[in-house]
């Protein structure tokens, strides 16, 4: 066969697929599926016997002839039952939820890159509304290996998890048709010339309020737990590194196959020490934030600034329409669930349209970990055994309870991170000419800690010709200009006095951080409060969407402050071309460039 047009990308195979220009024989469903009739519906008997007796109102005197009489109830048991079937028809259809079956229509949708508008409210609790099969929450990760990748997604019903890929270079344009076979219509897509799907099958988890530390996380009070529905991950491989790719997710039930509505697409990541593919294109760039949450609709919104969560989501959007972002990272604050089970499917809802394309690389903050009671008996999913967690005597009551008592297990079951270190908690990974560190400011990092020794191991271990770029990620911030209160600035010096030293001693080059909600950027060079002093150049990038800290203050003078922003949100990138040349900026809602450095090293 000869295709009609060269290579497609997966926005114009879901239009086609849509238009029904089209196809033959590749069906939505599993290959060898079969395809059962359609069952008939019932129908209501073509005449109704056997009405006797007599019935209805008193009519007058005059009006009540034995005609009358016969006419009477032979109508009303006529009209009556089709009322009320009717009525039960309606009834069942607006109450009863609707459950996908083989017969159902599988065609995608006409785009692939979809916003979601709407967002649930805080307030009652929400179940699972799409249908029972369909996958949702759909975002990828990456799995330390350039030629693998992490995607994961959240169906209702349980199931086998499957993930269908191919190289997008290999699709091309065919002839697409929708057939009818028994009453069903199929979209059946023509597999481009040369094209190879790949299926693979996925693991399944979940979890229970029981599985959480404290309340209001374990609570099954209406607006807290409710079932967050069967977690899928699934490991695409022998990826060749560097490649774009389209794919689709699947729950395998039966004999058939529910398909996501649409196809996606992402780029693999290039392999460790690899270069730029010109001299004028950076060999490496990633998107850094934290504390974003979603849009609740609560008016005012209590933590959150209005839709601005929304409009971070939109603009990493765009900047992954302009250009290559290879790899998107959340430090800490991720859905501001608190406890309210359904925040986090609004949230990977609202990030879907990004998280779906590039991988996202998750850390854990107090709204994700901290508790005061119930970690012990291994419900800590890091394998913290004490019932409170981390509680450092710099930092007495900054890490509190009042952030709902998860202590990290939705976070853990909904994201996949590379197996190197303590799960999401604590891992790095390499990209390029980039090896990133992702910390836990909400654990252990004191000298001679098991997250303390790991850091150390893994900063000896880097290979500076391979990746001579080290970037370090927690959530709290060892340097900030501004905060909120004395208690922050204690725990900053707190993670000073505990891990300032290895970074200067390994030559980290740029440490990111969130949890307060402005943008800060310190001097290049920065150690012991003093600039070109052969530290990191510190960044905090808070500013993902939850409500700005406006009215937080500079609380000591200090030389080290370049750059200072609370009253934009949006999001860092980091431009690397080389392996001694990093352009960093700090992008602003509306796509301007509001801060930005040249970092160079010798």
């Amino acid at each position: 066969m000869v295709p009609v047009s060269n290579t497609m990308d997966p926005e114009d195979l879901n239009k086609e697929l849509e238009s029904g220009a089209a196809a033959a024989p590749r069906s939505l469903l599993q290959d060898d599926e079969p395809i059962a009739p359609m069952e008939s519906s019932n129908s209501l008997p073509d005449s109704i016997g056997g009405v006797g007796g007599g019935g209805g109102d008193e009519q007058d005197d005059e009006n009540n002839t034995p005609q009358s009489r016969r006419q009477i109830p032979t109508i009303a048991f006529v009209v009556v039952p089709m009322v009320l079937v009717t009525i039960a028809i309606f009834l069942l259809a607006v109450f009863m939820p609707k459950t996908p079956t083989q017969d159902e229509e599988t065609t995608p949708n006409t785009t692939i890159h979809e916003l979601h508008d709407d967002f649930v409210a805080a307030t009652n609790p929400i179940f699972l509304t799409s249908s029972n099969q369909s996958p949702t929450g759909i975002h990828i990760s990456l799995t330390g290996k350039a030629s693998e990748m992490n995607i994961q997604f959240v169906t209702g019903d349980s199931g086998e998890a499957l993930v269908e890929y191919a190289k997008k270079s290999d699709i091309n344009l065919q002839r697409a048709t929708t057939i009818t076979t028994v009453g069903r219509k199929l979209l059946q897509v023509q597999e481009g010339l040369g094209v190879s799907w790949t299926k693979v099958k996925g693991v399944s988890t979940t979890y229970v309020a029981t599985d959480m530390c404290q309340e209001p996380a374990t609570s099954t009070e209406p607006g807290f737990f409710v079932s967050p529905g069967h977690l899928h991950t699934v490991k695409a491989t022998n990826l060749e590194p560097n490649t774009e790719y389209v794919y689709r997710v699947g729950l395998g039930f039966g004999q058939g196959i529910k398909w996501s509505e649409k196809y996606f697409d992402f780029r693999s990541s290039p392999p460790p020490g690899s270069g730029p593919p010109s001299p004028n294109k950076p060999a490496l760039t990633f998107l850094a934030l934290a504390n974003q949450g979603c849009h609740q609709g609560e008016d005012p919104p209590s933590t959150l600034g209005g839709n601005s969560a929304q409009q971070v989501a939109q603009l990493i959007v765009s900047m992954i329409d302009k250009r290559t972002i290879d790899s998107i990272h959340h430090i800490g604050g991720l859905s501001y669930a608190d406890g309210a089970a359904h925040v986090w499917d609004a949230w990977i809802d609202m990030i879907q349209p990004y998280a779906s394309r590039v991988p996202v690389m998750v850390g854990v903050g107090n709204h994700e970990y901290d508790h005061t009671l119930g970690g012990g008996g291994g419900r800590d999913p890091s394998g913290i055994t004490t019932e409170f967690g981390f509680q450092p005597n710099w930092g007495e009551g900054a890490f509190n309870s009042n952030t709902g008592g998860e202590c990290g297990v939705p976070v853990s079951k909904r994201f996949a991170v590379p197996d190197n270190g303590n799960g999401v908690f604590w891992y790095s990974h390499d990209q390029s000419l980039v090896h990133t560190v992702m910390l836990s400011s909400e654990h252990n990092i004191t000298k001679g800690s098991k997250q303390y020794i790991w850091l150390e191991e893994d900063l000896a271990a880097v290979n500076r010709i391979i990746t001579p770029w080290v970037v370090v990620e927690m959530s709290r911030p060892v340097y900030n200009s501004k905060v909120k209160g004395w208690l922050g600035l204690m725990v900053s010096e707190g993670l000073q006095n505990e891990i300032e030293d290895l970074l200067y001693t390994y030559q980290v080059d740029l440490v990111l951080s969130g949890h307060y909600h402005s943008y800060f950027r310190s001097c290049d060079g920065l150690y012991s409060y003093k600039c070109a002093n052969g530290g990191p150049t510190y960044v905090t990038v808070g500013t993902g969407g939850a409500r700005l800290d406006i009215n937080a203050t500079t609380l000591i003078p200090n030389d080290y402050t370049e750059k200072v922003d609370n009253t934009n949100w949006g999001v860092g990138r980091a431009s690397v071309f080389n392996a001694t040349t990093m352009h960093w900026e700090f992008v602003a809602l509306g796509g301007n460039v509001t801060d930005e450095v040249w970092l160079r090293k010798a």
